[in-house]
């Protein structure tokens, strides 16, 4: 009797944790806890990369991938910030936007003489939304925007 219900244990207890086990354990991943798919970081950041165009304004926002094994991106944009002449800045390159999934992060870094924080939220190959905070800029510039990304 003993040996049946440690059988019947040990079977019950298999179940549970092959019902549990995943093959894509990465949080940031597009296939995290997915029984069937494997994670794949290139694939999970490609949808990011390439050339977008910022609205209102008409800026640029061009994201490449880190030379890294992190799920990492670079931006390179001025967000439509001009001059003070109506002349558009030049882009500077924002290092290191995390990646979970279909978002990528910034957290508060330097940009121009103030500072910036940024979500770019994937929408479809030709759509993201980009939801970010200016500060250190003074009026009228310090505030937070939701913009459109498109190719």
């Amino acid at each position: 009797m003993k040996k049946i219900g440690l059988m019947a244990f040990l079977a019950v207890g298999t179940l549970f944790y092959s019902c549990e086990s995943f093959t894509c354990n990465i949080p940031e991943d597009d296939n995290y806890r997915s029984k069937t798919e494997y994670c794949n970081r290139d694939s999970t950041l490609e949808k990011f990369v390439g050339e977008w165009i910022g609205t209102p304004g008409a800026y640029p926002v061009i994201i490449t991938k880190t030379n890294n094994n992190e799920y990492a991106l670079n931006v390179t944009t001025n967000l439509g910030l001009t001059d003070g002449n109506g002349n558009a800045r030049t882009p500077v390159t924002l290092n290191n936007w995390q990646v979970i999934r279909n978002k990528a992060f910034l957290s508060k870094t330097s940009f121009y003489e103030g500072e910036v924080e940024a979500t770019i939220t994937y929408t479809s190959n030709i759509l993201m939304g980009i939801d970010y905070t200016l500060s250190g800029f003074g009026i009228p510039y310090d505030n937070s925007y939701s913009e459109i990304l498109s190719q």
